[in-house]
This record gives structure tokens, C-alpha cells and sequence, in this order.
């Protein structure tokens, strides 16, 4: 299971970074439990990291599919023009489409109003 990023934004104004199942502390003295977190509300946030992960996969599987190509062709030199040509391919011309597809609705992603916990502030 891969970590979610959080943020935590407390009610005195500091900002935290956490990760889903931490707890975190602020400053002020308030304590905010992020297993408190609807666990079926974050199969949306699961679901975009596994299609980011694709992404970023497929991309290199290509730059290696054109590295061995240009290999099989050209020998070693193929190499040293396949590997960037095919990342500029990926990353210019298929990646934009790709990224518009993946990345659709990632404004959609859900938030939550965490309550903290008052208690005294650590020595």
C-alpha cells in the first residue's frame, strides 16, 4: 500500500506534512489523528497514484523499447539517439495526451475538516 501525502493545516495557521495513519503535533499544542480518515473515501486517492505510477512506467518502458530498437539497428550509436529521441517523443508529443487523460480530475480529490485535540504542549 503506498503512503498518501498529507497536509495539515492547523487552526493556529502552521502547516504540517504527514502521512495518512500519522499523528502529528502541532506547535500550539493541538494533536490531529490522520486514522481518523475515511478509509472508503481514499480508494479515489489510491486509484490516482496506482494511474500516475502507470504513467511514469510506461514511459520508461518505451524509452527502453526504443533503446533496444535503435541497438538492434544501429549498434551502440543507435542507443545514444534512441534513448533521447524516444523521451522526447514520450515526454513532448505522447506524454501531454496522456497526462490530460491521467490526470483528469485530480482537483477532485477529496479533503477533510480534521478536529484537534487540545492538550498541553511538550516541554
Amino acid at each position: 500500500m503506498a503512503d498518501i501525502p498529507l497536509t495539515i493545516r492547523c487552526e493556529c495557521g502552521e502547516t504540517h506534512s504527514a502521512k495518512l495513519g500519522d499523528r502529528v503535533r502541532c506547535g500550539c499544542g493541538r494533536t490531529y489523528d490522520t486514522a481518523e480518515l475515511d478509509q472508503t473515501r481514499l480508494a479515489g486517492v489510491r486509484h490516482s497514484q496506482a494511474k500516475i505510477r502507470l504513467y511514469i512506467t510506461f514511459g520508461l518502458l518505451l524509452m527502453a523499447a526504443g533503446a533496444l530498437a535503435t541497438y538492434v539497428l544501429w549498434g551502440i550509436r543507435g542507443v545514444a539517439v534512441g534513448i533521447p529521441v524516444t523521451g522526447l517523443l514520450w515526454f513532448r508529443l505522447i506524454g501531454p495526451v496522456v497526462r490530460r487523460r491521467v490526470f483528469y480530475g485530480a482537483g477532485e480529490l477529496p479533503t477533510w475538516q480534521l478536529k484537534g485535540s487540545k492538550s498541553e504542549p511538550e516541554p
